[in-house]
């Protein structure tokens, strides 16, 4: 891979009305390998587990930020505030 994480952070826990099941909004960190920049991008997990076992997992990225990031191509950085 050209990058590794570097940092993660759980945003929001959400309930379902299923008990076994729970949303979980994340950011994932990472530097590309050569230097040439950083990115966060966020994700959103839907998981299952029964018997404690993961039964389910299906999981939402921003995989246009993603692409960017793996290109060289982020955006500008919006101002703090």
């Amino acid at each position: 891979m050209p990058f590794h994480f570097t940092g993660h952070r759980t945003r929001a826990l959400h309930e379902t009305a299923d008990p076994a099941t729970i949303i979980i909004e994340y950011e994932l960190t990472a530097a590309m390998n050569d230097g040439t920049g950083t990115a966060t991008a966020p994700f959103a997990v839907v998981l299952t587990v029964r018997d404690s076992k993961i039964t389910r997992w299906r999981e939402y990225q921003h995989t246009a930020l993603i692409a960017q990031a793996m290109t060289g191509s982020l955006p500008s950085p919006r101002p703090a505030g």
